[in-house]
């Protein structure tokens, strides 16, 4: 018989999943000693244990990142689109260039001669690659951090010193599971804000 969902899976044999892909650890029977094949409706409720997993997991973390992704995408657009407008600038087109270039946030004076400020527009393009690079590498950081984790045995230590409870990896459900780190993640809230941090 498999689990019904997150409601009764243990946070141990989800885990075990995640790490292995076996989803005989959605069986409620199984022991890990023999190998079993599990029902077809496993697959089917792996995914909606996953949804439900990434719905309530969806942090700041995660926030965070993709706010970091698209900032990059806009920085390294906005760099291609000034470097195109720089570099094509002309008398010609002086006006029309020099209005895009400042709405994009670079100082360019219209009415001023074009050679003089060419120097300093690359050096405003180099500040803004710095800058890319400074994003790409946060970004880097940041997404290698979620490769990395914390090992579950790691995240009940955590959980039960914060908590000051103890936990039982094979008998806690999921939902549990997720409570519980709403409930540290509130209470670290809590002692930061009655501490004036």
């Amino acid at each position: 018989m498999l689990y019904l969902g997150t409601s009764d899976l243990p946070i141990y044999r989800f885990d075990k999943i995640q790490q292995t892909g076996n989803l005989a650890y959605l069986v409620m029977e199984w022991d890990e000693r023999k190998d079993i094949k599990p029902p077809e409706a496993a697959q089917t409720l792996w995914e909606t244990v996953l949804d439900v997993w990434h719905d309530k997991t969806a942090n700041n973390e995660s926030k965070n990142y993709y706010a970091l992704y698209n900032e990059v995408d806009y920085l390294e657009k906005r760099y291609t689109m000034l470097s195109t407008l720089i570099y094509g600038l002309s008398d010609a087109n002086k006006e029309d260039y020099g209005r895009e270039i400042n709405a994009w946030g670079f100082i360019f004076n219209i009415k001023g001669k074009i050679q003089p400020q060419i120097k300093g527009l690359e050096r405003q393009l180099r500040a803004a690659k710095t800058k890319i690079g400074i994003k790409q590498n946060e970004l880097k950081t940041l997404s290698e951090g979620d490769k990395k984790g914390m090992s579950l045995l790691k995240q009940k230590i955590k959980l039960e010193r914060v908590l000051e409870v103890k936990i039982n990896l094979k008998e806690t459900p999921v939902d549990e599971w997720l409570e519980l780190f709403n409930e540290a993640e509130e209470l670290t809230a809590e002692k930061k804000r009655s501490h004036g941090k």
